[in-house]
């Protein structure tokens, strides 16, 4: 598994958002997506202090994933991205995560990432996608292995006409 390292004001504006409880609802389509240059990528909420790292375990058990979690959300994309993410594992055995955003309404150049509430590392980013209505950026992370137990999110990156970027939509899954 690789797990990248980040520099990024984004680090501290994350840090001061909480953890939302979400509807579960079944994601329509999965996807592979590669990952983003380490310097492109936002980054997630600070660790807690004694946090594991996913990966941080190194153990692999013979499982077959039966759970499933999924999550949704517009967050503040005024109905324009629907933001999605989906957890195949058991217990602690993570199949995969998969996270979307999908365009409704107006073209968007998008950057979907996943990462472990609570670390300071994504475990996947999709890159910068200019997407259409009707169309969507997908992100993939399939460790295969035995990972921390606790929330794997789900964020969508918009590149404004300024190039600044904005976090328009995040949600998380309970994997335990």
């Amino acid at each position: 598994m690789h797990v990248l390292t980040l520099r990024s004001p984004r680090l501290a504006r994350l840090g001061k958002l909480g953890l939302v409880a979400a509807s579960a609802v079944l994601m329509s389509t999965l996807a592979l997506a590669g990952t983003a240059q380490a310097d492109s990528l936002p980054a997630p909420p600070a660790s807690p202090p004694g946090a594991a790292t996913p990966g941080a375990q190194q153990g692999i058990e013979p499982a077959t994933a039966e759970v499933t979690g999924s999550s949704c959300t517009y967050g503040s994309s005024s109905g324009n991205v629907y933001t999605c993410v989906y957890a195949v594992h058991s217990g602690d055995y993570i199949d995969y995560v998969n996270g979307n955003g999908d365009v409704v309404d107006s073209t968007r150049t998008l950057d979907e990432c996943i990462y472990y509430s609570g670390s300071d590392n994504y475990l996947a980013c999709s890159g910068w996608v200019t997407t259409s209505p009707g169309n969507a950026v997908y992100v993939y992370w399939s460790p295969y292995a035995n990972e921390p137990s606790g929330y794997y999110c789900t964020s969508t990156w918009r590149l404004n006409s300024d190039g600044s970027e904005t976090d328009i939509g995040w949600t998380c899954v309970d994997v335990t």
